[in-house]
């Protein structure tokens, strides 16, 4: 009643206005059709090509299309409910202009205290238009169509037996959350992402551009690749055989680690998904051109366990561009404690001395060379994996408040870095990473009382660190008492790990800091 009186006010003030209509939305007309098992559904689409629609076995459904009628139409949305594992589903066509018709969503609800949601879906010649969807809560054993269009998604709720498709659009997304026996595509494009907890065959007859394959514990057992550009197969448990049959540049194949944050396989933030699972790859084979290593076309290989073979082109041998291959990643570090010689011997509690430790991976250089910049990384004591810290890339820093101009790298104290509560003075989650094969990583370890300092952090292409400069008066560190140690974490070609660390006394006065190393 409160409304209709507010409604009525408003039409006494404007009774001299001239009458006028609000205008209304457009809205497509929709045609809701019952689709009854056994029975076909045949409609003509835009250009003249004829649809037809069959569900044959358990279950019904009901089908939209867009204008509202059986001539000029579309697929708006297809639903089915009640089906099971004995369900088909067909969507074919004929003639037209444009061979084939699209569709925007499929929706299949299966039948109670059933496994299967269908037993096939053929639909050979059918585009899910940009942003559709196709979900189902079940098994299905064999699906096909033409196209899933520009951020269309899959998303299956079950195992999928064999899943075939001529094209993936940028940023379109297949999810199969059981096993995937088999996945057959002609082409993957930029965004494109296909995921399932394990996958028997994955098939790419022309090329894989910018696409990801994700797989869960179960692994993946074979591939099958024609070319693969700045493209990632990635599996929590085992990779089994990968064969590239033309080009692999830019691209990464992971068995068992974390990308990290920067996002890339192959750099010192990597972690192990699991310690206890094998993450082993067993062959390579690449049988065309690799990209080159040291460039953004160089292709990673990255493995929690052991590669068990590589075969490389005539062609690639020839050109020396083998992939970059770190067996045994993300897996060893370099303890690292950090205590006062005695208790408050600062005149500062654990829980006020400061801790900031940040670097830079860069390819060992060689003798008299100027390293290049590269990208950035730090500790933090809040993100540990198995109480091991994980490295962070310095990009995901931005300014706060309190620093509005330029990010500040972390700081944590002594205290934030015990591994208990209990442990007094050596027991510490502190560690050093160390970095693939052929690489280093280097930088500070700035040590303060009282108060974190303000490492800055550029905003350059690389989120390099401006460590503090205690002959800056400007610095904004000036005021705090810090010191700081470099170090230097070496990993040869042959997989020889060395730590090299200085104090800065070797060049200046600043706190009495003493190191002790040991070794097993």
């Amino acid at each position: 009643m409160k409304y209709w009186g507010s409604r009525k006010r408003q039409h006494r003030k404007s009774q001299s206005a001239a009458l006028g209509l609000e205008k209304l939305e457009d809205r497509a007309l929709m045609a809701v059709i019952p689709l009854v098992s056994g029975q076909t559904m045949t409609f003509h689409d835009a250009d003249g090509t004829q649809v037809k629609v069959k569900l044959v076995g358990p279950g019904q459904g009901a089908l939209e299309l867009v204008n509202g009628v059986l001539t000029g139409a579309a697929i708006d949305n297809l639903t089915l409910t009640g089906t099971t594992g004995e369900s088909k589903l067909k969507i074919s066509t004929r003639g037209g202009s444009v061979a084939g018709t699209t569709i925007n969503e499929l929706v299949i609800t299966k039948a109670l205290n059933e496994l299967g949601a269908l037993r096939h879906l053929k639909a050979k010649n059918i585009d899910f238009v940009g942003g559709g969807q196709f979900v189902a809560d079940g098994n299905i054993e064999d699906i096909e169509f033409r196209s899933l269009g520009v951020a269309a998604s899959i998303d299956v709720a079950g195992s999928v037996g064999r899943l075939k498709a001529d094209t993936l659009q940028s940023d379109a997304s297949i999810e199969i959350a059981g096993t995937l026996r088999e996945f057959v595509a002609q082409l993957l494009n930029t965004g494109s992402q296909v995921s399932a907890n394990q996958l028997d065959m994955l098939k790419v007859k022309q090329q894989a551009q910018g696409a990801t394959f994700d797989v869960g514990v179960g692994g993946l057992a074979q591939a099958k690749i024609k070319n693969f550009y700045n493209s990632t197969i990635a599996s929590d448990g085992g990779i089994g055989e990968v064969l590239v049959k033309g080009e692999i540049t830019g691209s990464a194949l992971a068995a068992n680690i974390d990308k990290g944050s920067d996002g890339i396989f192959g750099t010192i933030d990597d972690f192990v998904v699991d310690q206890s699972a094998a993450g082993n790859i067993s062959v390579v084979k690449l049988r065309g051109g690799v990209g080159a290593t040291g460039t953004s076309e160089e292709v990673n290989i990255v493995t929690s366990g052991q590669l068990g073979r590589l075969h490389l082109s005539r062609e690639a041998e020839q050109a020396n561009t083998s992939p970059s291959v770190w067996p045994e990643a993300a897996s060893r570090f370099i303890p690292l404690s950090i205590s006062q010689a005695a208790l408050e011997a600062t005149g500062f509690e654990d829980d006020e001395i400061w801790i900031a430790v940040f670097g830079e991976e860069i390819a060992i250089p060689g003798p008299g060379e100027v390293p290049p910049p590269n990208q950035a990384y730090y500790l933090d004591a809040n993100n540990l994996h198995d109480t091991i810290p994980v490295l962070t890339t310095t990009q995901t820093l931005v300014p706060s408040n309190s620093t509005p101009n330029l990010p500040i790298i972390p700081s944590y104290t002594i205290e934030d870095w015990k591994a208990s509560p209990s442990a007094k003075l050596w027991g510490s989650n502190l560690a050093f990473p160390v970095p693939k094969p052929g690489n280093q990583w280097t930088g500070r370890i700035v040590i303060s009382a009282g108060a974190p300092v303000q490492a800055q952090v550029n905003q350059d292409a690389y989120h390099s660190v401006s460590a503090p400069s205690a002959g800056d008066p400007t610095d904004p560190s000036t005021g705090t008492f810090y010191d700081f140690l470099e170090f230097t974490v070496t990993n040869s070609a042959s997989s020889v790990i060395s730590l090299d660390m200085d104090t800065s006394q070797v060049d200046s006065f600043g706190m009495p800091i003493g190191l002790q190393f040991f070794k097993d």
